[in-house]
């Protein structure tokens, strides 16, 4: 029963973070989402958690904890009850809206996904 519970969390979790432009490997194993921070944003994980807190009251863990691989990357559990992990995704979606990047048109939209591509 418990393992039913916590699949719903994380399918849920998935779903919400996903719409919002996050990308997330399913995990099968563990109580913990690894998401990537959408493109657009602050990826310093740390800076964009700090300013998450501060504005919405919600602590996930900035992905650099886990090394420097994890930069760009924000982790949470799914252990939490399914009326918490609801109010957060609430709140992130809140926040993400609040500070999604502007773009006057399209090309500039291209240009900024695809310019450090170029640099590399």
């Amino acid at each position: 029963p418990m393992k039913k519970e916590y699949v719903k969390r994380r399918d849920y979790i998935i779903e919400k973070m996903s719409a919002l432009g996050f990308e997330i490997i399913k995990p099968d194993g563990a109580f913990y989402i690894f998401a990537k921070i959408p493109a657009g944003y602050n990826q310093d994980s740390f800076a964009f958690l700090q300013d998450f807190a501060r504005e919405k009251a919600v602590a996930f863990i900035p992905g650099a904890a886990f090394g420097q691989y994890g930069e760009g990357y924000v982790r949470l559990s799914y252990a939490a009850s399914m009326e918490v992990i609801k109010e957060a995704m609430k709140r992130l979606k809140e926040y993400m809206e609040e500070h999604a990047p502007e773009f006057s048109n399209y090309e500039e939209f291209m240009r900024y996904c695809f310019d450090d591509e170029e640099e590399k």
